[in-house]
Order: structure tokens, then sequence, then C-alpha cells
């Protein structure tokens, strides 16, 4: 429940064009994800994930890269 005059944090997010905390942490974690996937930091995502070299998917796609 908010004072009368103050906006709730949904209402200031609309006002402000700006994404939830938590959504904001999930798109820069993709970021990071796909910079360190690409080499475009260095890091050796090999340490961190692996990798299904089988190329099955359930869209059906062959991917080069698919998380496991």
């Amino acid at each position: 429940m908010t004072k009368r005059g103050e906006l709730s944090y949904r209402e200031r997010l609309l006002a402000l064009d700006l994404l939830p905390l938590t959504c904001d942490r999930e798109v820069r974690d993709l970021v990071y994800f796909f910079k360190s996937l690409f080499s475009y930091i260095d890091v050796n995502i090999d340490n961190y994930v692996s990798f299904v070299s089988h190329g099955r998917t359930r869209l059906n796609h062959t991917s080069r890269y698919i998380l496991q």
C-alpha cells in the first residue's frame, strides 16, 4: 500500500520506462553469456558450462552450441 501521492514500484517503472530489477539482471546475465561465448570478453566459458554436441534440440534446429 502506498501513501497518498506516492507512486507504487510498478507505476514508477512504467513512468521511467524501466524493467524490474529481476528482469534487468537476467538481461545483463544473458549479455554477459553472449559476450563470453563469442569472445568479446576474455573468459574461458568452458570452465563454467558444457555444451551438447548431438545436435538435437526441442525446436529441431541444428545449432553449434546447446547449453547442457
